[in-house]
Formats: C-alpha cells, sequence, structure tokens
C-alpha cells in the first residue's frame, strides 16, 4: 500500500505507476493522468512537438516494443476500438470516403457536396450521413476516381444505378414510369367496366 502525493489516498501497489527510471512514482494512476492532460494543455504546440519527435525517436529505435506495445492495447480494447473507430468513422463521412480514393482529399469531396448543395445528383432528395459517392461512367466499364466523375448519391439511388450511365439511369427510369403509368390506367379502365361485384351475403338475401 502507498499514499498518492495528489489525492492522499492509501492505494495497493499496482495503482502507481513505475517510471523508466525504475523508481515509483508518488502520484496514483488517476492523478497522474490528470497531472499529464494538464501539463499537455498548457504545453500546447511546445509540448506537441516535443513529444512527436519523441515518439519518433522511439518508434525508429525500438520499433518491435511499439508493435507489441499496440497488439496487446489492442486485444485489451477491442470493443471499445473497434466501437470508436465505427464512429469515427459515421461521424467523418468525407475523410472517411477519400480514404478510398486516390489523389482526392476530404476538401474535394467537402466542395463537392456544397456544390451539388447538399443534394442528390440523381433524385435531388436531401443527403444524409448515409450518402454513397456515385461514379458518373461506372468503373466497371472504364470510369475513374478523378473528381470530374464523381457525384454525391442517395444510398437507393446508388444501388439502382449500379454500374449504368447517368443517361441510362435516366433512360430506365423514364421507362418504368411510363409502364407503371400504363398498367394503372388499365386497372382503373377495368375497373370501371365491370359491374362492381356485390358480397355474397347482399346476393343470398336478393
Amino acid at each position: 500500500m502507498h499514499t498518492c502525493k495528489a489525492c492522499s489516498l492509501m492505494l495497493p501497489t499496482d495503482h502507481f505507476r513505475v517510471h523508466k527510471r525504475g523508481y515509483r512514482i508518488g502520484k496514483c494512476k488517476g492523478c497522474e493522468r490528470e497531472y499529464q492532460r494538464a501539463f499537455y494543455a498548457k504545453g500546447g504546440e511546445t509540448t506537441r512537438a516535443r513529444k512527436r519527435v519523441h515518439m519518433a525517436k522511439i518508434r525508429k529505435e525500438q520499433p518491435e516494443r511499439i508493435r507489441s506495445y499496440q497488439r496487446e492495447t489492442y486485444a485489451s480494447n477491442r470493443e471499445a476500438i473497434c466501437a470508436q473507430r465505427r464512429e469515427h468513422h459515421r461521424t467523418r463521412i468525407f475523410w472517411t470516403r477519400a480514404l478510398h480514393l486516390r489523389g482526392i482529399t476530404a476538401i474535394d469531396l467537402a466542395r463537392l457536396w456544397k456544390s451539388q448543395r447538399g443534394l442528390c445528383a440523381l433524385t435531388g432528395r436531401k443527403l444524409d450521413r448515409t450518402a454513397q459517392l456515385d461514379h458518373k461512367l461506372p468503373l466497371a466499364r472504364g470510369g475513374t476516381d478523378d473528381l470530374a466523375n464523381l457525384q454525391w448519391t442517395t444510398a437507393e439511388a446508388n444501388r439502382a444505378k449500379r454500374d449504368l450511365t447517368d443517361v441510362e439511369f435516366h433512360a430506365l427510369c423514364v421507362d418504368a414510369v411510363r409502364w407503371i403509368g400504363q398498367r394503372i390506367d388499365a386497372v382503373a379502365l377495368v375497373n370501371t367496366a365491370q359491374p362492381a361485384i356485390k358480397p355474397v351475403a347482399e346476393r343470398e338475401a336478393a
């Protein structure tokens, strides 16, 4: 048992971190963590720059130690890390989509979104975080990941378009609307021409 110099609590030995030089730090892990956060925030860019230099040196001199630490951290906090990554990707839509495109940045995708005024390029519906990037000329037909070949669409419109071009998809939609309209008109005509069929109870009573 040891007494924390910051909170004055008597705590087990494993609540105190051992310094890299071999001695045990007087503050418990909780108090030490708060102290480090305050020190880091107070130092600003100077502290961050020093930290980056230090970590770069450690990664270069002890790469296996860094990899081992990363594996252990991931194994012990797998669910929390995966949940954090999913939330991170969900909220950072431009950054996430840009990861899969060569030569395209998140800023480029944000500008494309703004140029479309946040509306789907195919349906005109308002876009949300489920929006997808569509290739005007599909990759399967020789299209590229150039920004000029990209457009934001809703997930439903992108699934419906599949490997069609914009012109082909528009023609398909026009044919579908015309055909559905003809079927509706035909059903309405049949219902108008045929006399209404009385229920069985009314026929028996008559």
